[in-house]
């Protein structure tokens, strides 16, 4: 309207501004959010220990997305050469993330022993399907709905969030853990440029022995203590 009103189509003001048409319309209701249906952070271990014993490769890809607090994208379009096993590393290239910039994973020793039982491909995926395509996207909620009905794969980066949260993990590491952008505006942006590599290894590493504890140590034999002749007189 306003490019025809530049062209001379027609005079007057424009009829469809939206300080006009604001008092013409009616009201529109704001739609409820739905949010993913989350498990609750305390019950994760059970669900894991579960999963360990399952055999199909979508029971691992599961499992790694637990872990690795990502996206179910991520976990099917990971490649081997994205991983780093010096390192502890995985770099989610920047073309498949939301931020458009490269995402790293700190990988910790439960994930590095998932990496262990996987079928190596080199320059493959982690999880491949059928024809070396990924596996279905539905794959792991099909999984996840026969053990847990009711949650989704989507909502365990909300309960790491509220594990997070509710121990004692600060706000911008938690949500650099999920790939989210830490700095709210462009200004800061341009300053922040750490990732918390560092501390996201350590809370990962603590997250993911809360979820998959490591087995509890044999317990060493206490040694014999010879009674010499004096201590029996």
């Amino acid at each position: 309207m306003n490019a025809a009103k530049a062209a001379g189509y027609f005079i007057g003001e424009n009829p469809a501004r939206l300080d006009v048409l604001k008092n013409l319309l009616p009201h529109r209701p704001r739609k409820a959010v739905e949010h993913h249906s989350a498990m609750p952070w305390r019950d994760v271990p059970a669900l894991m220990a579960e999963l360990k014993g399952k055999e199909p490769l979508s029971a691992r890809a599961l499992e790694w997305t637990i872990l690795t607090a990502v996206r179910t994208s991520d976990t099917l379009s990971a490649q081997w050469t994205e991983i780093d096993e010096r390192a502890c590393l995985w770099t989610i290239p920047d073309v498949r993330t939301k931020q458009g910039r490269p995402h790293r994973v700190p990988l910790c020793r439960q994930t590095l022993e998932l990496l262990s039982r996987l079928r190596r491909d080199e320059g493959g995926l982690l999880f491949p399907g059928q024809e070396g395509k990924p596996l279905s996207n539905m794959t792991m909620q099909k999984l996840l709905k026969t053990l847990r009905p009711g949650f989704t794969v989507h909502g365990f980066r909300s309960t790491i969030k509220d594990w997070c949260a509710e121990n004692g993990i600060v706000h911008e590491v938690s949500e650099a853990i999920l790939g989210h952008a830490v700095a709210k505006t462009q200004t800061v942006a341009a300053y922040l440029r750490t990732d918390y590599l560092d501390e996201r290894r350590k809370v990962m590493s603590r997250w993911a022995n809360f979820i998959l504890p490591p087995p509890p140590k044999p317990a060493r034999p206490r040694p014999r203590v010879r009674r010499s002749m004096w201590m029996n007189g």
